[in-house]
């Protein structure tokens, strides 16, 4: 068994899959892992117990520290080797940022 405390990659690997099975909050976040195999989230069961919003809001501050133009090359890097992807047609546009859904506020206009 894992006797220390959850890392940040840990923290931020649960936030992920968080967002992507549930969109829990982050306060919530340990009673959404305590749902699931421990295992299927890459966590120690005794890590469970020290998962909360404090924690993964400092996995959080060191993520926006990161250098984060590199985390995404080597993302991108990895994906390609591990599932063999041609890159003969490859476009990375890192200018714009798309955003959708419903805002209250919002006019179309800037």
């Amino acid at each position: 068994p894992v006797d220390h405390d959850p890392d940040a990659v840990q923290c931020i690997g649960i936030l992920v899959r968080n967002i992507l099975v549930s969109r829990e909050p982050i306060y919530g976040i340990r009673e959404w892992v305590e749902k699931y195999p421990p295992a299927l989230l890459e966590i120690g069961t005794d890590q469970v117990q020290k998962l909360n919003d404090d924690r993964i809001g400092r996995s959080l501050d060191r993520l926006f520290d990161a250098d984060r133009s590199s985390l995404m090359t080597e993302i991108v890097v990895r994906a390609v080797q591990e599932f063999d992807l041609s890159m003969k047609r490859f476009h990375n546009d890192s200018t714009s940022i798309a955003l959708s859904g419903m805002y209250r506020m919002a006019t179309g206009k800037r």
